[in-house]
């Protein structure tokens, strides 16, 4: 999937989708949750799309990483709807 295409269907489901750099976050306004993925290289196909609580943040330091990975986006929506 390519990123236009993701930001589409992120967009189709009611998400606001920001871009910061190649990554980008979406969010739904009444959802705990936030789905995220990133840009691979320099092409605009679509990878590491995960959903994390929106107070749940990733720590390098002690190798901690927020959230589930999905394999695609459509998983990624149906469970970051979910409470």
């Amino acid at each position: 999937m390519t990123v236009t295409n993701a930001i589409k269907k992120l967009a189709g489901a009611g998400y606001t989708v920001t871009d910061n750099h190649g990554c980008f976050s979406a969010v739904l306004p009444d959802s705990p949750n936030i789905i995220e993925f990133c840009r691979n290289g320099g092409s605009e196909d679509v990878t590491s799309i995960r959903v994390r609580s929106r107070n749940d943040h990733d720590d390098v330091t002690t190798g901690y990483y927020a959230g589930i990975f999905m394999d695609n986006l459509s998983k990624a929506i149906r469970f970051a709807k979910r409470p």
